[in-house]
């Protein structure tokens, strides 16, 4: 590792089951990365990074984000992440690592691990000065928090859906396939 990467981990807890949480992710990652809705592609997607800076200001950089090809393991998965900021390349880090979903004794661990990378130059040194590993790590910690919610809250809605698409059908609300008339 040379001065401009740095080596950065982040985890938090979705409450649902590490199978569930699985198949989100293989079966749309968009409803996990994606902050502009729909993609063209289930593999780009974009982002925002956000950090607190206290006092009600924040700092944000909207990144591209690419996704490389999900393995699937006995725990849960493995998923290669990187991304980039869209603007001012010269000035704002990168990130490559990979994205692990495993049991936790709550649900599904979200975990985010990889390097940082700050662009070459003057620009970036600055930017590492100013920025520095604190910054970065918190954004990463706020941004695995947000991919952890969004999983929690997606498969819920999917496993709430067809609860509610049964129980329609039953009490007359709606038609099931068999309906006649």
């Amino acid at each position: 590792m040379n001065h401009s990467d740095s080596y950065l981990t982040s985890s938090a807890t979705a409450r649902v089951a590490v199978a569930r949480a699985r198949d989100l992710v293989l079966t749309d990652p968009t409803a996990m990365f994606s902050d502009d809705g729909p993609t063209a592609t289930p593999r780009r997607h974009t982002a925002v990074l956000r950090v607190a800076l206290g006092g009600g200001a924040s700092v944000q950089q909207e990144v591209a984000v690419r996704l490389g090809v999900t393995t699937a393991t006995a725990a849960g998965l493995v998923l290669p992440v990187r991304w980039d900021p869209t603007g001012r390349h010269r000035l704002l880090p990168s990130f490559e690592g990979q994205l692990e979903l495993s049991h936790a004794r709550e649900g599904a661990r979200v975990s985010l691990t990889g390097r940082y990378t700050v662009p070459p130059g003057i620009a970036g040194k600055l930017t590492e000065r100013v920025i520095g590993r604190s910054l970065a790590q918190h954004s990463l910690d706020e941004f695995v928090q947000r991919l952890a919610k969004r999983v929690e809250a997606e498969v819920k809605r999917r496993v709430a859906a067809p609860a509610a698409e049964r129980t329609s059908a039953v009490d007359g609300g709606g038609r099931s396939e068999n309906y006649i008339g």
